[in-house]
């Protein structure tokens, strides 16, 4: 019983598959080397059952030539016969089972009918629906085509190419569990490693099966132009989705990063109000002082003398002056530090963008110094001197 189905050279509506006729003969051949008895019957052997499949293909390019010769053709028919009829004598009649595909071919020549023009009918890939059910029904084709290597230069590359069957096999799997009309539907992480795994496998597919193609030259097997296609297609398609979620991915990561950014400046903002606002209550604090002890000092004045008067209001006023200086110096100091730690850090170093905000904070503050005390004197050049007179004595 044979092992695997017959494909026929000559199909249903009678046309040559000479892809087919290939990968028979030279399956043929390469048993010749292991079943014939001397050196002399394996050349006879790949000689005759070997060159089956270029006695189809001569036999094919005339039939498809416009208007020819019918006597071209009918040489063409008689050599294929005479290259068969002799590999069955060699084989003493019980050829390999391989030889059955040329049995139809055959027949029908001896009946006198010749192939007809064309090639096999090329798989209706158009609906994607049904890719899963046509990549199943390939395997078992497909199995062979490494036969069509065995008189290239390069065997070893294109058998690598053209070892299709597992992979269409997995390639099928995938398809009837994650259809095309899925793709705008993955949602799972499941999901997504099904689509990246598809995408792999179809990508592998459509480059080795498009290499193997180039080794049938014009006779390409249908069954490997579908799957070329139908790998093409879900390669871009699954590749699109993958691209789209890629791009997704990245921008909501420059969003987090930008939320961050912000949030980071909104914080720096508000770092920057509370310093400002610390250092006016510092500065209220200290006139405050002043007038407190003003309005004490009105308060117990009916009972004292001028002179006592006097003497308490220059205590009050040096006193205020003393604690004005401290503060003054002690923020002198912060400025000091401030500009110090922007300028070691000056342009780009680790901890530049917070020394220049603290250094910026410390001079606001001491603009709303000078600012609050022209604003209580006014502007004048009297009012100036005043200031000035103010800030020497407090240092």
């Amino acid at each position: 019983p044979r092992t695997t189905p017959i494909t026929p050279v000559l199909t249903r509506d009678g046309k040559l598959d000479v892809a087919t006729a290939k990968i028979a003969a030279n399956k043929i051949s390469n048993l010749c080397s292991s079943n014939q008895p001397d050196k002399n019957s394996v050349f006879q052997c790949q000689t005759a059952c070997g060159m089956l499949g270029n006695k189809v293909g001569a036999l094919h390019i005339h039939v498809n030539r416009s208007n020819p010769p019918q006597r071209v053709i009918h040489n063409a028919a008689r050599e294929f016969m005479q290259h068969a009829y002799s590999c069955l004598q060699i084989w003493r009649n019980q050829p390999p089972e391989d030889f059955d595909t040329f049995a139809t071919l055959i027949a029908s020549l001896n009946q006198g009918k010749l192939p007809v023009a064309g090639n096999p009918d090329a798989v209706n890939v158009e609906d994607h629906t049904r890719y899963a059910s046509i990549l199943k029904q390939f395997p078992d084709r497909i199995r062979d085509f490494p036969f069509i290597c065995a008189k290239s230069v390069s065997q070893q590359g294109c058998e690598v190419m053209c070892d299709l069957s597992e992979v269409t096999e997995e390639f099928a799997e995938q398809a009837a569990d994650l259809p095309l009309e899925m793709l705008s539907e993955i949602r799972t992480g499941e999901e997504r490693t099904l689509l990246s795994n598809v995408n792999g496998t179809a990508r592998t597919i459509a480059s080795n099966a498009g290499g193997c193609a180039r080794y049938f030259s014009r006779n390409v097997p249908p069954e490997l132009t579908a799957l070329v296609s139908i790998a093409n297609r879900y390669a871009r398609e699954t590749g699109a989705v993958i691209e789209r979620e890629r791009r997704d991915r990245e921008a909501a990561q420059r969003k987090e990063r930008q939320a961050k950014q912000l949030s980071a400046m909104r914080a720096r903002q508000e770092a920057f109000e509370d310093q400002q606002q610390s250092t006016r209550e510092a500065m209220d604090r200290s006139v405050g002082t002043g007038v407190v002890n003003s309005s004490r000092m009105h308060t117990t004045q009916d009972s004292l003398s001028i002179g006592e008067v006097v003497d308490r209001n220059l205590s009050n006023a040096l006193e205020g002056a003393v604690k004005m200086s401290d503060l003054k110096s002690d923020f002198n100091g912060k400025i000091a530090e401030a500009r110090e730690a922007f300028a070691k850090t000056y342009p780009d170093k680790p901890g530049h963008a917070a020394a220049e905000e603290r250094l910026a904070a410390a001079l606001m503050a001491k603009d709303y110094h000078y600012l609050s005390s022209y604003l209580a004197t006014g502007t004048t050049g009297d009012a100036a001197e005043r200031v000035a007179g103010f800030s020497r004595l407090t240092g």
